[in-house]
C-alpha cells in the first residue's frame, strides 16, 4: 500500500453507472492515478463501486453530518482532495452553500482542496 502522503480523494456526487461527463471523468482520472502508482480514494453520494475496481470508493457520502465530505476525508487519511465540480450539478443556479461550508471544514481539519470546474457556464435557455 502507498504511504499516506501518496492518498489522494477524488469528490463526485454521482459515480458511474451514473450517465454523464463527470462521473465518466471521475473514473477515468481515478484509474489513471492508480495506474501512476497513487493511491486515489473515490468519494461519492451514489454509484456501483465494482465499476471503479481497483480503487478505493466510499459511497454514502454527502456535504455533512458523520457522513460528510469533511468527516469522510479524515477517517480516509487523505492529505488531498480534488473535487469535482458542476455548477448545475451541485446546486441550483451555481449556489452551493453546503459544499463552501464543507470546503471550509476541509481546510479547518489539514485537507488540501483543489476544485476542478467543469462546464463553468451553461447559457439559461428559460427562466
Amino acid at each position: 500500500m502507498s504511504s499516506p502522503a501518496a492518498r489522494i480523494g477524488l469528490y463526485c456526487p454521482l459515480l458511474p453507472p451514473a450517465r454523464g461527463g463527470l462521473p465518466d471523468h471521475t473514473r477515468s482520472l481515478a484509474l489513471a492515478l492508480a495506474a501512476a502508482g497513487v493511491h486515489p480514494v473515490v468519494l461519492g453520494r451514489s454509484g456501483d463501486a465494482d465499476l471503479l475496481r481497483p480503487v478505493e470508493t466510499v459511497l454514502g457520502v454527502g456535504l455533512g453530518g458523520a457522513r460528510g465530505l469533511a468527516e469522510t476525508a479524515t477517517r480516509a487519511d487523505l492529505r488531498a482532495l480534488l473535487v469535482q465540480y458542476v455548477p448545475f450539478l451541485f446546486a441550483r443556479f451555481g449556489v452551493a452553500p453546503r459544499l463552501v461550508l464543507a470546503l471550509r471544514r476541509l481546510r479547518r481539519a489539514g485537507v488540501r482542496v483543489a476544485v476542478l470546474v467543469h462546464e463553468p457556464y451553461v447559457p439559461f435557455t428559460r427562466i
